[in-house]
């Protein structure tokens, strides 16, 4: 997700719970349990659940360390479990949830703030490395909703689209405090840019979520975010403003 348009905290992961790596392949339908009363995070829970083959498992843990890299601050592990919690929000079928769940892992899979083409990398690399373990039409459906975070823009009657956007873009509805701490943390990781050029930048990408007629795509997606997301970005625009 790109939060500044120009001319164009991270923590340790860990898996505590149930079993770790399987040790031999067994039928998807058996994966069936939560240890959420265990204390999982939702990252812990969707590698169980996704990770049912060893190579599968193995590609999660990859992209847990791409994860963690330490340059992120915003795009960073707490990113990605609160997009898998608000997941939930959604009425999804079972293929649905594979493919927008895969989605999500690979979303910011690559990130370079000093780079534009991050969400293309991204989808390349979850062409390259679930190709041969998953239906092709899943990987390509993960693929498409990579790219689409580049522009959140969904084309009407894009179901599955509006719903990977507007989970990705739900932090702007996030309460002030988690907003504002999100805030800190997209200039931390533009700190390559000076003053002016982040103000500029991020003012562009705020006033054109603003001009939307609506930011959220879906209805519960609209329910949940988009009132508190408009209050969220007028108030930053203004702090940029006065700066």
């Amino acid at each position: 997700m790109t939060h500044l348009q120009f001319p164009m905290i991270s923590s340790r992961f860990g898996i505590s719970c149930g079993f770790s790596a399987p040790q031999y392949e067994y039928p998807r339908e058996w994966v069936t349990w939560s240890c959420n009363a265990q204390g999982m995070s939702a990252i812990e829970n969707s590698r169980h659940r996704l990770g049912y083959t060893v190579p599968l498992w193995e590609i999660l843990g990859g992209l847990l360390e791409r994860w963690s890299e330490p340059h992120r601050a915003y795009h960073a592990l707490s990113h990605l479990d609160a997009a898998l919690v608000n997941l939930d929000e959604f009425e999804l079928a079972s293929t649905e949830l594979d493919i927008i769940e895969w989605a999500l892992w690979f979303h910011d899979a690559i990130y370079d703030p000093t780079a534009a083409d991050n969400e293309e990398r991204s989808a390349v690399l979850a062409h390259e490395q679930i190709d041969h373990h998953l239906p092709v039409s899943t990987v390509d459906e993960v693929a498409r909703l990579v790219r689409l975070t580049a522009g959140h823009v969904v084309d009407p009657g894009d179901r599955i689209g509006g719903i990977m956007i507007d989970i990705d873009l739900s932090i702007l509805g996030a309460p002030s405090d988690v907003y504002a701490a999100y805030a800190i943390g997209v200039r931390h990781e533009y700190s390559h840019r000076n003053d002016d050029d982040f103000r500029e930048g991020r003012g562009t990408f705020l006033e054109a979520m603003l001009a939307r007629d609506q930011i959220f795509n879906t209805p519960r997606g609209i329910e949940l975010w988009e009132i508190r997301t408009r209050t969220n970005l007028v108030t930053e625009l203004a702090a940029l403003s006065d700066r």
